[in-house]
């Protein structure tokens, strides 16, 4: 193995060891959610003026959230560093780097914000939405291929169209949860009863109308997907997002059906969280064609 490999490999490890802490931010975040810790700690960066939190439940949970938080940052550093040094073997790799340290430092501040504002929907939705971008830079570097310039064939840009709808669903569940509103249909899957309800102008029920509309048509499309690369090139990928997809879709179903139990409500952070993994790191799970690839390459990625 060449220098330039060695230099890249070690890139990708440590881009997804950043981006699985990074994970467990996002499921820390949902616990402190579900617990209601978000003002356990009023102030930031400190703790009720202290860097030792006071030994009460939503006070240790925000701060253990934070702590991780602060584990992602020297990650994401030394990221930049080490993609830095090997720059000249991976500049798309020190490119990237760079987007995911200003991407940490808008989370920082957003997540002051968010404290500050007193858990405002919208600012929070913004929260989890940048959440979401740093991570997928994180994915996409860790995905980065030994040979630059290779083009995507068909497959892999069916696969590249899941990203934006699962970012859609992500982004209307967080702000269905900032508005309080989980519970503004108590049935599942249809809504007051029937397919269209009648919103009656309340912004809650439009939130959840329009989340669970983007629910449905995001699996419309992966479903396409799946039987669109039936048997062929990318097929394993778009079975295992469909399947992970479904699976999160259950776990919104239980949210509602157990009336928003802490379990389910986690659950189905999480899940969603590691959907939008599979989907970012699903086109590039599959190698173009040789027909698509550039003169002299080969393909080293499964399909």
């Amino acid at each position: 193995m060449d220098d330039r490999s060695t230099s890249l490999n070690k890139l990708r490890r440590l881009a997804l060891v950043s981006a699985a802490v990074t994970y467990a931010l996002i499921v820390m975040g949902a616990v402190v959610r579900v617990t209601g810790s978000g003002l356990g700690c009023p102030d930031w960066p400190t703790c009720y003026g202290s860097w030792i939190p006071p030994f009460e439940r939503a006070a240790l949970i925000e701060y253990t959230h934070r702590s991780i938080a602060a584990v992602v940052g020297v990650l994401v550093l030394w990221l930049v560093v080490r993609a830095w040094r090997g720059r000249s073997a991976s500049p798309a790799g020190f490119r990237l780097s760079l987007g995911a340290l200003g991407l940490l430092f808008i989370q920082a501040w957003l997540g002051r914000a968010v404290v500050l504002a007193e858990l405002e929907p919208l600012m929070v939705t913004v929260h989890l939405g940048t959440a979401m971008l740093f991570i997928a830079v994180l994915l996409v570097i860790a995905c980065l291929p030994q040979e630059e310039g290779r083009r995507w064939d068909r497959s892999n840009r069916l696969l590249a169209g899941a990203p934006l709808g699962v970012l859609v669903v992500i982004l209307g569940g967080a702000w269905v949860r900032g508005l309080g509103a989980g519970l503004a249909f108590r049935d599942w899957p249809l809504m007051g009863g029937t397919i269209f309800p009648d919103l009656g102008g309340s912004t809650a029920l439009l939130a959840t109308f329009l989340h669970r509309l983007s629910v449905a048509a995001l699996g419309v499309y992966l479903i396409y997907v799946v039987v669109a690369l039936r048997g062929g090139r990318g097929s394993r990928m778009a079975n295992i997002l469909l399947g992970a997809y479904l699976v999160q879709v259950l776990a919104g179903a239980l949210t509602v059906l157990t009336a928003l139990g802490p379990v389910p409500r986690v659950s189905h952070v999480a899940l969603g969280a590691l959907v939008w993994a599979v989907a970012v790191v699903a086109p590039f799970r599959v190698a173009p064609s040789d027909s698509e690839a550039p003169a002299g390459a080969v393909s080293r990625q499964p399909g």
